[in-house]
C-alpha cells in the first residue's frame, strides 16, 4: 500500500432528533403523561401522526411521524422515521407547549426520592437511540438544568422493555424525559412509557438470632525459611535472597533505589537535584538513551553525525564524574522515526478504512505491533547501542536496559498529537487495520485453527473459502456488539480471537527486543520494560484495557530474557490517606522469579503547576499534597509499600524539565530519601517474605468477555475498588488468575473480576479452595461468561457453588445489609454498600442453603450471601465497591489475622510493618506473635516482647516499623 492524499471519503449521513416527552402531574393529563399511568400512544386525538397530548417542534428537515400498529399494547405505538439524507434532522417531541413556558410541562420531584422510567422500544437501521432524564432546579424552562450522565441506549431490533432509575440529586426539583436519535437513517418505535416513584420499603430482617456461628481460629502460618545461595555471577542479576527476588552485582545484593535523571543535555545532568540524591546515598541513576536514527527524531534524543552516541556518552561520564559508584539503568527509546509514516505506510497503525495514523510534526511514527520490519531495524540499532556501551570503560556501570516502546514508552496505544488534523478519527481507535496487521492476524488464525478453514467457519459462523477472507474487526463491529456489559463469545468469536492475536503480537515484539538485548550484552545485565500495567489500564474502561494488549503477561513472565517489569503508582488514587500501589500484578511477577521497580512520579508541594510547559502534575493538582508534611507522608507511604513488597524504586522528578519548581527541593525530603536508602540496604538479609493470608485474584482475560466501551464496569469495579484492598487491616497479595494453581495456600481468596472461565479452570479453583479449607469472595458476575457456553448462570454455580438467577434489566450494584445476627454482617445492619449507578444484567441468589446477609437496594432480592460448602466457604456480593470494613469482617470470619481495625493503608511482610493515614488518633496494632517493635523513621524502640502496641498518628502520617519476631 502506498500513502495517498486521494483517500475516498464516505458520505456520512447523520440524524439527530431530540424527542422530548414532558411528564406532568395527574391534574394535567390533557397536556402530557400522568404520573404512574402508561402512555399507550393512542390514535384518539392524533394530529399529523403524533399521539394525543404530544407536540413536535421541528428545527431542520421533516421527521416522519406515524402511529404504528406494530405495538406492545393496542392500539398503536409512536414511530419516528428518518429517510437517508445528508442534512441533519433536528426536532423536539414533547407533551405540552414548551414555547408557552407552561409549568405543566414538568413533574415535580421529591428530594432524594427514587424514580423509575420504564418504556418499551425497538429500532431498525443504523440509527442510535437513547433515553435520559433531564433535571432542572425549578419547574420552568428558564431554570438551571443539571447535568445527568445516566442514559439508556436502545439497541434491540425487537420489542424490549427498558428501565431507567433516578436518585434525585439535592438541587433537582423537576424533570422531563428526553429521547435522542442519531445515525444514517432508520426508525424507532416507543410504547407504554411510564414514569413513577419507587417506594423503597424497609428490607426484611434476614438470619436466625438463635443460630450459633463459629469463626475460624486457625493459627497464623509463617512461610518456611529458605536458605540463601547466591551465585557469584559477573555483572547484574536477579537472585532470590531468602526467597525474595533481589538485584545483585557480582553476586552481592544491593538496594535498587535510583534517581530518574531525565535530562538529555549533558550540561544539565549534574543538577542540584542529582547531587542531593547522591548525597543521600542513592547511587542508582535512571538515564534515557536513543537509538541511532541519524538526524531523525524518533522518541528521545537526536544522534550526532560522526558520533551517534555522543550525547549519551557525555551524560554517562558526567554522572560518573559526580559519583564513581553510580549504577546506571538505561531507558532505551525503541520507537521508529516519523519518516516511516511516509516510507513504510504498510507498517503504520491504521484506521479501519486503511488510513495510517499520523502522530504529529515532531514525534515518532505510530508503528504497528505486527511490524517485523520495526523489530528488525530497531532491534539492530539496539544491539549497536549495547555493543558501543560494552566498548567503553564505564561498561560495568551500566546495570541494564528498559525497552521503552509505545505512546509513553509503556507499550501502550499510540495517540496522535493535538496538531494532527482529523485527530478524533484516530484517538479512539481500538483495532489495527494496517496491511501488516491484517496479514499477521490471518497467520495467527491459521495456526490457531490448525490451518483448517472449516474450523474457523464453525467458530465464526461464516462461509469463508480461505483464510484470506478473514479481516480484523472494524470499530462499528465492536460498537454494535449486543449486550450492555457482557457479550456472548460464541456469537462474537471473531472479536475475541482478535484480542488474543493482538496480545500475542505485542508480546512477540517485546520479547524480540529482550532477546536481542540479552544476545548483545557481554556481561550480565538486567532487561525489562514498562509492561503489564493491567490494573491501571482499566481507567479507560474495557476498550482501553483490550487495546492495551496485556494478555501476553504470562508469556512475558516465563521468558528467560525478561528480568524485571516496572510501572508507576496508580494515579487516580494517589492522594494522601489512600492506598496507592503500583499498576502491576507484583506477586505474580515475584512468583516467576522476576523483579519489579516502582516508579514514584507524584507531584509534591514544592513544585508548581505549569500546564503551558507540559508539567505532568497539572491535571493532578486536586490530588497533589498541599504542604511539606503531606508530601513527606506520601513519599514515606509509597516507599514503605514498595519496600514491604520488596520492590526497587526510582524517583522521577518530572517538574525538573519545566519552569516549575523541583519536586524534591526541601531538606526534609532529602533527609527522608537518605533514610529510605539506609533502611533498604540494611534489610537486604532480613526475612522480607510475604505473610499475607489474603490473595486477590485478578483475571486479565476476563475483559474479553466485556462489551468494549470507555468507562462502565471495566473502570468502576477496578478503579473504585483498589483503595479498599490496602485498608482491610491485613496485607494482601495480588495475582493473575493464570497463576492460581502455583501460589501457596491462603485463607481468603478475593476473586475480583473472574467473569470469564472455562470448565477446567472452574474445577481447578474449586479443588484449590477445598484443599486449603479456604473462604472465597466473589464479586458481581463470577464465571458468567465462557467461550463454550456463552453467558450462563449455570457456570456461575459451577464456580461458586451458589445458585443464581439473572435478569436482563437495570439495577444498582448496591446492597442493604439485612442480617443483624451473622458475624460477617451484624456490625453493618441497615447500612448500604455499593455504587448507585445503573448496570445490566442484575444477578441475585436463589439458593435456599445460602445464608442471606444483604439484599439489593432496588428490588430487595438476595445479593450478599454466604454458603458453607464441603471443605470451604463461598461468599457472594453483588455490589461494588466493597468497603474495607466489609472486607475486614469477611477476612476475620475466614480466620485471617487482623492487624488494625481502622481504615488505614497497611503494608506488611515478615519483618516490617507500615501504616499510613489521613486521620489522626490512637491505633492499636495486633501482631501474630510476640515481637520487638522498632520505629525505623524515629529510630527508637516502641515496645519489646509484645503482641500489641499502640501508636498516636498525627495526620497525615506514615510510620514504618521493624518487627523482630521472638
Amino acid at each position: 500500500m502506498t500513502h495517498s492524499k486521494n483517500i475516498p471519503v464516505k458520505i456520512l449521513i447523520a440524524f439527530l432528533v431530540y424527542l422530548t416527552a414532558i411528564i406532568v402531574t395527574a391534574s394535567s393529563i390533557k397536556d402530557g403523561i400522568a404520573l404512574g399511568v402508561p402512555d399507550k400512544f393512542s390514535q384518539v386525538g392524533e394530529k399529523a401522526g403524533i399521539a394525543a397530548g404530544w407536540h413536535l417542534d421541528v428545527k431542520k428537515k421533516t421527521v416522519i411521524m406515524t402511529l404504528s400498529k406494530d405495538c406492545v399494547s393496542a392500539p398503536t405505538s409512536q414511530k419516528f422515521s428518518f429517510a437517508p439524507t445528508t442534512n441533519i434532522a433536528k426536532g423536539y417531541f414533547m407533551s405540552g407547549g414548551r414555547l408557552k413556558g407552561s409549568k405543566d410541562d414538568f413533574i415535580k420531584l421529591e428530594p432524594r426520592g427514587i424514580y423509575e422510567l420504564c418504556f418499551w422500544a425497538k429500532k431498525s437501521g443504523p440509527c442510535k437511540a437513547r433515553a435520559s432524564l433531564l433535571l432542572f432546579t425549578d419547574a420552568n424552562w428558564k431554570s438551571k438544568s443539571l447535568r445527568n450522565k445516566q442514559n439508556v441506549i436502545i439497541t434491540s431490533s425487537k420489542w424490549k422493555k427498558y428501565k431507567y432509575i433516578l436518585e434525585v440529586p439535592e438541587k433537582a426539583k423537576a424533570t422531563i424525559v428526553h429521547f435522542s436519535i442519531e445515525g444514517k437513517g432508520g426508525a424507532v418505535w416507543l410504547d407504554d412509557l411510564v414514569f413513577k416513584r419507587i417506594s423503597l420499603d424497609r428490607q426484611p430482617v434476614d438470619g436466625n438470632p438463635k443460630q450459633k456461628y463459629t469463626l475460624k481460629r486457625s493459627a497464623f502460618i509463617f512461610p518456611a525459611k529458605q536458605k540463601t545461595k547466591l551465585i557469584a555471577s559477573k555483572g547484574y542479576t536477579i537472585q532470590r535472597v531468602d526467597g525474595t527476588p533481589t538485584v545483585c552485582f557480582n553476586g552481592v545484593p544491593f538496594f535498587a533505589q535510583l534517581f530518574f535523571n531525565g535530562s538529555w543535555d549533558y550540561k544539565k545532568i549534574q543538577s542540584k537535584q542529582a547531587k542531593d540524591f547522591m548525597q543521600a546515598g542513592i547511587n542508582g541513576t535512571f538515564l534515557a538513551a536513543a537509538l541511532n536514527w541519524g538526524k531523525e527524531f524518533a522518541s528521545g534524543g537526536i544522534s550526532h553525525y560522526g558520533h551517534p552516541y555522543l550525547s549519551l556518552n557525555r551524560r554517562i561520564k558526567k554522572i560518573l564524574e559526580m559519583n564513581p559508584k553510580a549504577k546506571i539503568l538505561l531507558n532505551v527509546h525503541l520507537n521508529v522515526p516519523r519518516s516511516w509514516y511516509y516510507n513504510h505506510p504498510d507498517e503504520i497503525l491504521a484506521a479501519d478504512d486503511g488510513t495510517p495514523v499520523f502522530m504529529g510534526k515532531r514525534t515518532s511514527a505510530a508503528i504497528s505491533r505486527a511490524s517485523k520490519l520495526c523489530r528488525q531495524e530497531s532491534g539492530k540499532r539496539l544491539k549497536e547501542l549495547i555493543n558501543y556501551i560494552d566498548s567503553q570503560k564505564y561498561s560495568s556501570s551500566v546495570m541494564g536496559f528498559i525497552l521503552f516502546f509505545g505512546q509513553s514508552g509503556e507499550w501502550n496505544w499510540f495517540k496522535p498529537g493535538k496538531d494532527v488534523a482529523n485527530r478524533n478519527k484516530f484517538v479512539n481507535l481500538t483495532t489495527d487495520h494496517s496491511p501488516v496487521s491484517q496479514k499477521a492476524f490471518r497467520n495467527w488464525l491459521k495456526k490457531f485453527y490448525n490451518n483448517k478453514i472449516t474450523n474457523l467457519n464453525l467458530a465464526w459462523k461464516t462461509n469463508f473459502s480461505n483464510f484470506s477472507q478473514a479481516k480484523v474487526p472494524k470499530e462499528n463491529e465492536l460498537d454494535s456488539m449486543i449486550g450492555p456489559v457482557f457479550t456472548d463469545l460464541r456469537r462474537y468469536r471473531k472479536i475475541y480471537d482478535y484480542w488474543c492475536y493482538y496480545s500475542e503480537e505485542k508480546t512477540k515484539t517485546l520479547l524480540y527486543f529482550a532477546h536481542a538485548a540479552k544476545q548483545a550484552t557481554k556481561i550480565n545485565r538486567l532487561v525489562g520494560a514498562y509492561y503489564g500495567g493491567a490494573i491501571y489500564g482499566t481507567v479507560g474502561g474495557s476498550k482501553n484495557i483490550l487495546r492495551g494488549g496485556g494478555g501476553g503477561f504470562q508469556r512475558v513472565l516465563k521468558s528467560p530474557d525478561i528480568d524485571f517489569l516496572c510501572n508507576p503508582n496508580f494515579y487516580t488514587i494517589e492522594q494522601v490517606g489512600n492506598h496507592c500501589p503500583t499498576q502491576n500484578l507484583v506477586d505474580s511477577i515475584y512468583l516467576h522469579g522476576k523483579f519489579h521497580f516502582f516508579e514514584y512520579d507524584h507531584p509534591t508541594s514544592t513544585g508548581e503547576f505549569d500546564p503551558s510547559k507540559n508539567c505532568f502534575a497539572a491535571h493532578n493538582k486536586k490530588r497533589a499534597p498541599k504542604n511539606i508534611k503531606e508530601s513527606i507522608a506520601i513519599m514515606k507511604r509509597d516507599f514503605s509499600w514498595a519496600f514491604c513488597k520488596n520492590m526497587g524504586m526510582w524517583w522521577w522528578e518530572m517538574g525538573r524539565s519545566t519552569s516549575a519548581g523541583s519536586w524534591f527541593n526541601a531538606p526534609a525530603m532529602t533527609k527522608a530519601l537518605k533514610q529510605f536508602q539506609k533502611i533498604g540496604q540494611d534489610a537486604l538479609y532480613e526475612n522480607r517474605r510475604s505473610i499475607s493470608e489474603i490473595a486477590v485474584i485478578y483475571s486479565l482475560k476476563s475483559f474479553r468477555a466485556l462489551k468494549p466501551q470507555w468507562g462502565g464496569i471495566g473502570r468502576d469495579l477496578m478503579v473504585k475498588q483498589l483503595d479498599a484492598f490496602g485498608k482491610i487491616g491485613a496485607p494482601y497479595d495480588l495475582y493473575n488468575l493464570a497463576d492460581l494453581k502455583r501460589i501457596r495456600p491462603y485463607k481468603l481468596y478475593i476473586f475480583w473480576n473472574t467473569f470469564l472461565t472455562n470448565q477446567e479452570e472452574r474445577k481447578q479453583i474449586n479443588s484449590i479452595l477445598k484443599k486449603n479449607n479456604a473462604t472465597a469472595l466473589w464479586i458481581y458476575a463470577p464465571g458468567y461468561a465462557s467461550t463454550d457456553k456463552g453467558k450462563s448462570v449455570e457456570t456461575m454455580e459451577q464456580l461458586t457453588g451458589i445458585k443464581f438467577a439473572a435478569e436482563q434489566t437495570s439495577g444498582w450494584p448496591c446492597i442493604t445489609i439485612t442480617n443483624p445476627f451473622h458475624p460477617v454482617s451484624k456490625a453493618f445492619y441497615g447500612k448500604q454498600v455499593g455504587l448507585k449507578k445503573l448496570l445490566t444484567p442484575v444477578f441475585y441468589v436463589c439458593d435456599k442453603k445460602a445464608i442471606i446477609l444483604g439484599r439489593s437496594v432496588l428490588g430487595g432480592k438476595p445479593v450478599f450471601v454466604i454458603k458453607n460448602l464441603l471443605g470451604w466457604n463461598s461468599v457472594y456480593v453483588g455490589a461494588y465497591p466493597v468497603s474495607p470494613a466489609i472486607f475486614r469482617s469477611i477476612a476475620r470470619y475466614a480466620g485471617v489475622h487482623i492487624y488494625n481495625n481502622q481504615d488505614d493503608a497497611l503494608a506488611v511482610n515478615e519483618s516490617y510493618f507500615s501504616i499510613h493515614s489521613a486521620v489522626s488518633g490512637k491505633r492499636t496494632i495486633t501482631l501474630p506473635t510476640k515481637s520487638d517493635i522498632y520505629d525505623l523513621f524515629e529510630q527508637k524502640y516502641i515496645k519489646k516482647n509484645a503482641r500489641k502496641f499502640q501508636i498516636n498518628l498525627t495526620a497525615p502520617e506514615t510510620r514504618l516499623f521493624r518487627i523482630t519476631r521472638l
